[in-house]
């Protein structure tokens, strides 16, 4: 039992406790119920013990005050109760608000004391003193008149009500009865009083104890006057009443006092009592000690000299003083204050009014209390709350309580509200409102991890989202502790929740970043300023083909051969001073092959060292197309060259053409006349001379005249053909040749097909015989012409060797070209009869530089050149078909509308490959 309960139990008054929150009385001393007849179980659903058991017209009073306490004010009134044994008692009872840390009222305490007996010496005082009056008036009390030898001359007849005996037998007795009746110990007091009454004619004014006729001792209170007759002789008139009363209610006040006084000196607070008349009536030791009062203030009956020296000790002395003069001007006020001393202690300073039930004043108490321990342990919690409500708004921690037994949250932090976007006081129920906001895919876990964890009585952690109200989610970790009692009871559940959306964001990016470097197209490497290795990608193990372990025991030296130790350490301080820096070099992998690399490193610090971070790029391919692009400037180069000897050779071509059309002309004229010549000749072979006409038949004979007559023409027919075949194909050249523009333009297919077969009659006119199927309703087609006429001459020749390959005995094949419309797409397509393609090479026909050809035949660029002109360059398709012995079929789609994109070609009955894996070529010349 503790100091507390201890004191609760060993005195009157009942002390009290109110929870304001929930309206309720939690705790009661035992003297409550001596006091009420009813225990704290019996009042405690109400907010004020003594609403529902206070008089009638009291409860009106009752109600205000409990008003007045939620306001925040100190309440002291009294009254009267109704008692379970059917008894009405008068209690005191004076409470005061107990503030949270928010200042918000959350419960009251009060102190109670039975002042029944109080009430009823009142109010016997106030009969007797009725009756007094009476006695006066009517001499209904003890009036007595005696002579200075004591003897009674006159005793009203009340005295039998006050001592039993009636007055005759007063008078009979003589003086020696009232003066044997008077109690020893008080004799002598009264003896010499009632001498000073006729010696001196002082007034006798005694109170003291006699003996009833039925031996009870009463108290009395005697007064008289002495009177001087004519005759000289002195008598004393007097009256007296019973008094008993009122001296047992003041025996029972001067053991209150007497309680009061030791309660007031066990008390930690300082405590002067002072009446209306501004007298000191008590001070605790606790006071002198506080305000080290020194003997001549302790010695002063007047409480001025004792607040004097108070507010000497203050620091601010003028306004201490100004509320002593406000106070003595209103003497029923309260007052409160904190005062902070010269020594640096805080003392909590309230002063209230000693009043009765009609507010009458009768002095009052002032209580200090020393604070400074208590103020810097609030200041200490206040910096402790501070920092932890700062710590957990930069963690983004919340904590939260639940009490089992009130089945409420009664702790919600400022964080928490925030990680729920809700606001404290906005009037939210916020473990309600928190559970709402729950995700609805996340509630039904989340409520069962709860329950689990209540049944177990052990600690749960989950994740979960919630969906605040402006539609954004957070992510949230949170965790439960129960709290049991001895008896293993759960009484209390206590949680954090942090908001981890952004640590969830950044493990996302982190395991994005961490993806996108394992799983990025180039080599990635973490190098240390010692050239070791230290992290190395997936890309850059596979082009190495060494494990991530492998590759860590490793120094740059190790993989690239350009960059042996002497040359590492000049090279890391370039780059160290330039920051970033890029470079070609060649990586060795652990096969022993060498390729090309393009290196990008960037120096960077990191944890305290020096790091490089290294983009590596194979460059082979890039290389590869450094030399395709350097054949096509040579063939573009060709292309040019070729389009001017086209227009050099057009020239003569032309005015050879132009010749012999006028000695065709010219001979059909000739031959004419020639044969009427002849004619003639004939018909007068008579009548010429016959040398003559021998000599005209010896020159015919020796010219071969008919033969000349007959091959002549047709010679001239055979040269004319020669030479507009040659005009026919300069404009093939010329056309094939055309540089293209840097802008698709709305090309003729077919023309351009045409051409290109024209000038490809070399490769396959001594091999196989061509045939073309072109759609003349072929729209025009936007794109880059010479790109296809290119693609289509690679096919072209591609065929011819082919055929040529499978007829190594003479005779010839066929290739036809077809061209059709498909919707938004044109289809080409070169057939031949040739050997068709082997299926172990079907899938790397259009690799780069792969061919089937004899050394110096083939480079291995055709088909792989085609596939990019058609797929990257105009988004279109490119397969083929072919089967062993038979022959190959190249079809190419291209896109009419320059947005088409591939892969949306109508193929129809033909058969296309993915475009992820490359479609095959002719048969054994491929490229």
């Amino acid at each position: 039992m503790n100091a507390f309960s201890r004191f609760s139990n060993n005195i009157d008054e009942a002390f009290y406790l109110v929870d304001v929150i929930r309206s309720r009385l939690v705790y009661a001393s035992p003297a409550f119920e001596t006091i009420t007849g009813r225990r704290c179980a019996d009042v405690c659903e109400r907010p004020s013990p003594w609403r529902d058991i206070a008089a009638a017209a009291h409860r009106e009073k009752v109600c205000a005050d409990y008003d007045r306490l939620l306001a925040g004010e100190e309440t002291r009134s009294e009254y009267q109760i109704r008692h379970t044994d059917g008894s009405t008692r008068w209690i005191k009872d004076h409470a005061k608000p107990i503030r949270d840390s928010s200042g918000r009222v959350s419960m009251f305490a009060g102190v109670a004391e039975d002042i029944t007996a109080f009430h009823e010496a009142q109010d016997a005082l106030h009969h007797r003193e009725e009756r007094f009056r009476r006695i006066l008036t009517s001499m209904a009390e003890v009036a007595w008149t005696s002579d200075q030898n004591r003897r009674t001359i006159y005793i009203s007849p009340k005295v039998e009500v006050v001592l039993g005996y009636t007055n005759r037998e007063i008078y009979a007795a003589g003086p020696s009865l009232r003066s044997g009746l008077i109690h020893p110990e008080d004799f002598g007091r009264v003896n010499q009083s009632y001498r000073a009454l006729f010696a001196k004619g002082k007034p006798f004014d005694e109170e003291y104890r006699i003996r009833r006729k039925d031996g009870v001792w009463i108290w009395i209170h005697d007064r008289a006057t002495g009177i001087h007759e004519e005759d000289g002789v002195l008598f004393a008139d007097g009256v007296f009443g019973d008094i008993t009363p009122r001296k047992r209610a003041e025996a029972e006040l001067q053991s209150k006092t007497a309680f009061l006084e030791a309660q007031a000196n066990c008390t930690i607070d300082g405590i002067l009592v002072v009446s209306d008349k501004g007298t000191k009536l008590l001070h605790n030791q606790r006071f002198l000690e506080m305000f080290r009062v020194g003997p001549a203030a302790i010695a002063a009956n007047e409480d001025r000299p004792l607040l004097e020296h108070v507010a000497s000790l203050i620091k601010d002395r003028e306004t201490f003083l100004a509320q002593i003069s406000h106070l003595y001007s209103h003497p029923t006020e309260i007052s409160r204050d904190e005062i902070e001393l010269n020594d640096g202690r805080v003392v909590d300073r309230y002063s209230a009014p000693v009043v009765d039930r009609d507010r009458k004043y009768y002095g009052r108490i002032w209580n200090f209390r020393d604070i400074t321990e208590r103020k810097r342990n609030e200041e200490k919690l206040r910096r402790s709350e501070a920092y932890l409500a700062e710590s957990q708004r930069l963690s983004h921690i919340g904590s939260w309580a639940w009490k089992m037994d009130q089945r409420e949250c009664v702790f919600w932090s400022e964080e928490h509200y925030r990680i729920f976007g809700m606001e404290p006081g906005d009037g939210i129920v916020p473990f309600r409102a928190s559970t709402e906001r729950i995700h609805a895919d996340d509630l039904p876990g989340f409520r069962s991890v709860v329950s689990r964890s209540m049944e177990e009585k052990k600690d749960y952690q989950t994740e979960l989202r919630i969906v605040l109200p402006d539609g954004s989610v957070r992510n949230i970790h949170a965790l439960g502790h129960p709290i049991v009692d001895a008896n293993g009871e759960l009484i209390e559940f206590i949680g954090l929740s942090q908001d981890v959306t952004e640590k969830k964001r950044a493990e996302r990016e982190l395991q994005l970043t961490k993806a996108s470097l394992e799983n990025a197209a180039a080599g990635m490497f973490w190098v240390d300023s010692q050239a070791r290795i230290v992290y190395a990608n997936e890309a850059a193990c596979r082009s190495l083909g060494y494990s991530p372990e492998e590759l860590r025991m490793l120094t740059i030296p190790d993989i690239d051969p350009q960059f042996p130790a002497e040359v590492w350490s000049p090279f890391w301080q370039h780059m160290k001073e330039r920051r970033s820096i890029t470079v070609e070099s060649q990586h060795r992998a652990k096969n022993g092959r060498v390729f090309p690399v393009e290196i990008t490193a960037t120096y960077l610090e990191f944890d305290g060292q020096d790091y490089s971070f290294a983009f590596v790029r194979d460059i082979s391919s890039r290389r590869e197309l450094e030399t395709q692009l350097r054949q096509a400037h040579k063939l573009e180069a060709i292309g040019h060259l070729s389009a001017g000897i086209a227009h050099e050779i057009n020239t003569p071509t032309q005015f050879v053409t132009d010749n012999l059309t006028f000695l065709r002309d010219s001979w059909k004229a000739t031959q004419e006349i020639l044969e009427l010549y002849r004619g003639a000749i004939q018909k007068s072979v008579a009548a010429l001379p016959p040398e003559t006409v021998e000599a005209f038949a010896k020159t015919e004979r020796n010219l071969d005249l008919d033969f000349i007559v007959e091959e002549v023409p047709r010679a001239i027919e055979q040269s004319l053909e020669g030479a507009h075949r040659v005009a026919k194909i300069v404009r093939a050249m010329k056309e094939f040749s055309h540089p293209d523009s840097a802008e698709k333009t709305n090309a003729d297919l077919n023309k351009a097909i045409e051409s290109t077969i024209t000038v490809a009659r070399n490769e396959w006119k001594y091999v196989a015989d061509l045939a073309t199927e072109l759609d003349q309703t072929l729209p025009r087609v936007l794109c880059y012409p010479g790109d296809i006429n290119q693609v289509v001459l690679n096919l072209l020749v591609n065929a011819a060797h082919a055929i040529k390959e499978k007829l190594k005995d003479g005779g010839k094949g066929l290739i036809t070209v077809r061209t059709r419309s498909c919707g938004d797409f044109v289809e080409i397509s070169v057939s031949d009869t040739g050997t068709g393609v082997p299926e172990a090479i079907r899938t790397r026909i259009f690799d780069p530089f792969f061919t089937t050809k004899e050394v110096g035949k083939g480079t291995g660029q055709g088909l792989s050149l085609a596939h990019t002109l058609i797929v990257k360059k105009h988004a279109g398709k490119i397969w083929f078909e072919t089967e062993m012995g038979q022959g190959t079929t190249f079809f190419i789609h291209l896109p009419v509308s320059p947005d088409e994109a591939p892969g949306k070609s109508p193929i129809g009955g033909h058969k296309s490959l993915p475009e992820t894996q490359p479609a095959a070529g002719l048969a054994n010349s491929a490229k």
